[in-house]
């Protein structure tokens, strides 16, 4: 009997963004297609919508990177990743990850949150190999 899909396990996506062509929005969504063709449900930080807030951006001064908008510092934008992040099931790592300050910490948090942990390099996701590279 083949194993059931299970559309509503979700896969938060780890990799780097700061310093990358076009914040590596390809390795991102060639990693989301690579998810969702597995019947599971991909999480994107690059979809995911910064933490509101009242007045500036915490942290404002001291950003080290911007993902789409000038209106909100990283630190806003890594606050909602983590809160998108702790609702998941697993975490898939790309490669890179470890040059990645918010990378490094998401690991940890899915980590000791007992997150399944699935690596690029590993080429693995639950119901079979992964196609991207």
């Amino acid at each position: 009997m083949a194993r059931e899909r299970v559309t509503n396990y979700r896969v938060y996506i780890c990799g780097p963004i700061a310093g990358y062509e076009d914040l590596n929005r390809k390795a991102f969504q060639e990693a989301e297609d690579s998810i969702r063709e597995r019947g599971l449900y991909p999480v994107s930080p690059h979809k995911t919508p910064p933490r509101s807030h009242v007045g500036p951006c915490p942290g404002a001064g001291r950003d080290y990177a911007h993902k789409d908008s000038a209106a909100h510092a990283s630190y806003c934008y890594m606050r909602g990743d983590i809160a998108a992040l702790v609702e998941c099931d697993a975490i898939y790592v790309l490669n890179g990850w470890e040059l990645s300050v918010g990378g490094r910490l998401e690991l940890a948090i899915a980590t000791q949150c007992g997150l399944d942990v699935y690596f690029q390099d590993h080429r693995t996701l639950p119901w079979g190999k992964a196609s991207d590279g």
